[in-house]
């Protein structure tokens, strides 16, 4: 919640901006919801699933770089079928949540 305001906040002072265009938005303000294509049309750099039990994954109490999170709580959102995606994108780099190939969630490891 949390961090869907946060990116809210961001929209609206970018919105404000003289020199603001929607069309021309960062892709890291993407809000959950967008297709996988669209995200690497945007400039995200996205990899295939990873499972769960996958080496280097994070530990389950650490904490998103991004919003304080535990990667817990990240996968706590998850459904049967979802996909994690090892994802880079001008915010981060991190992994992204996707249920049938629409973004859902963003945990980031390193923020630029």
């Amino acid at each position: 919640m949390k961090h869907s305001l946060f990116l809210a906040a961001l929209l609206l002072t970018a919105c404000a901006s003289s020199g603001n265009r929607l069309g021309e938005q960062p892709d890291d303000l993407i809000a959950p919801g967008g297709s996988l294509d669209g995200l690497v049309a945007a400039g995200w750099k996205i990899s295939p699933p990873v499972g769960r039990d996958a080496p280097d994954l994070p530990q389950p109490d650490d904490p998103s770089s991004s919003d304080g999170r535990t990667w817990s709580q990240f996968l706590s959102g998850a459904v049967p079928g979802d996909e994690i995606r090892p994802v880079r994108n001008n915010a981060g780099i991190g992994y992204a949540l996707f249920r049938g190939g629409i973004y859902r969630d963003l945990y980031l490891i390193v923020i630029f």
